[in-house]
């Protein structure tokens, strides 16, 4: 048995309890957790602490239970003693789980019933607790459906983008087209997601705001069990960071070399002028070439300044030809 326990409610007579609790004990031992209630059913505190309610079918008809009393109703079994045709009819009408007739539903009925409802209960629980690490993940994760609209966004999404999830629902992710990539981009990627394939690139967006950003994305299909698509899932991690220092790396390092290459030059030509200046310092011609030079000294000084610029003065600089690049890369796949 699963590790996960089933808080099992009894509303059952002292008789029909004893029977229950006899055939459930046989197999699930500790797995099982009852609660007696002899108090009010409406109460949420009841709601919240049990998964499974057993309830003589007398009390129901005394309406001390009624389903629609919760929001998310949980699973009701009525136990009777009658198997009278009409009394069963009338107990389908709460909508229960499962009837039990005592000394006619089989042991095996029973246990199977209690089985289903623990599967159901630890599948709900890993549910909620996958839910919740996506909630927190730092990576973007948007669902849609086969004709690309979006069902499922997590916050992180939400908060790269600048749309809120009610915003996004029903929505196509084409809300976020910056205009940098052309229609065959799309085209290639949906050709490769609707034929069951895996779609890994680097797109860029427009957030809410109008601002471009940059994502490495992978797309995949998620299938049933009959392998039919059913949804697309998107993985999102935001590039722009990445790629504005990867060209800031690259800028400060063409700065550096330039100035290196210059600076042995201009030092002999500096030191040339000086020797020189005491002879021909009246001379228009050899005053306009020292400030030529005194120029290119002044920017040499500026690009080793650039090598020592720092990231975050620099993130708001438009230096990346976005179209070029995507370009570049759709034409490499």
């Amino acid at each position: 048995m699963d590790k996960t326990k089933l808080r099992i409610g009894i509303a059952l007579e002292n008789e029909n309890a004893v029977w229950i609790k006899s055939v459930l004990s046989e197999v699930f031992h500790n797995d099982v957790i009852y609660y007696q209630i002899n108090y009010d059913l409406y109460s949420e505190n009841i709601h919240a602490k049990i998964d499974l309610l057993l309830m003589d079918f007398e009390f129901c008809k005394n309406s001390i239970y009624k389903r629609d009393c919760f929001n998310n109703p949980i699973p009701l079994i009525i136990c009777t003693s009658s198997n009278n045709s009409e009394e069963l009819i009338a107990a389908i009408d709460y909508h229960p789980y499962d009837i039990w007739i005592k000394n006619s539903s089989s042991k095996k009925r029973i246990i199977n019933s209690v089985k289903k409802i623990i599967d159901k209960t630890t599948a709900d629980e890993q549910f909620n607790q996958f839910k919740e690490i996506i909630k927190h993940l730092p990576i973007s994760i948007v669902i849609t459906d086969t004709a690309g609209k979006i069902q499922y966004a997590n916050p992180q999404f939400e908060k790269v983008c600048g749309y809120s999830l009610d915003e996004l629902i029903d929505q196509n992710p084409s809300v976020l087209k910056s205009g940098v990539h052309d229609e065959e981009y799309y085209r290639h990627m949906w050709q490769i997601i609707s034929a069951g394939g895996i779609w890994e690139g680097e797109i860029c967006n427009k957030n809410k705001k109008g601002s471009l950003y940059l994502e490495r994305l992978m797309i995949f299909p998620y299938k049933n069990k009959e392998d039919q698509i059913t949804h697309f899932i998107g993985l999102r991690v935001d590039d722009t960071d990445r790629r504005r220092a990867e060209a800031l790396k690259n800028i400060k390092e063409l700065a550096g070399g330039i100035a290196h290459e210059f600076s042995q030059p201009l030092q002999v030509i500096s030191i040339s002028l000086s020797m020189l200046e005491t002879k021909m310092r009246n001379n228009d011609l050899f005053a306009r070439i020292k400030r030529m030079v005194d120029k290119i000294i002044e920017l040499v000084s500026n690009l080793k300044n650039i090598t020592e610029i720092r990231q975050q003065d620099y993130l708001d600089t438009q230096i990346l030809d976005l179209k070029a690049s995507s370009q570049k890369k759709e034409d490499a796949i």
